[in-house]
């Protein structure tokens, strides 16, 4: 029997967002310590951002999903 599978976690950013490296360093950190992977993803064109639900830089998604979405985002 396998174990509870672990989480994905991405981190979607644009290049010139000034906030997306400390954003990367934390998740990183974090990511260390409970044996996780993060995955970087720039996001280049608007048709990349609705295809992956980002709703600006950095967004952070857990199994492809923002925690901290409210729904009302633009």
């Amino acid at each position: 029997m396998n174990g509870p599978t672990q989480p994905t976690l991405e981190l979607l950013y644009f290049d010139s967002c000034p906030h997306w490296r400390l954003a990367a360093e934390r998740l990183a950190t974090i990511a260390a310590e409970l044996g996780l992977t993060v995955e970087h993803r720039e996001v280049t064109t608007d048709a990349q951002a609705a295809a992956v639900g980002f709703h600006g830089s950095p967004t952070i998604l857990i199994d492809r999903r923002d925690p901290f979405a409210t729904g009302n985002e633009p």
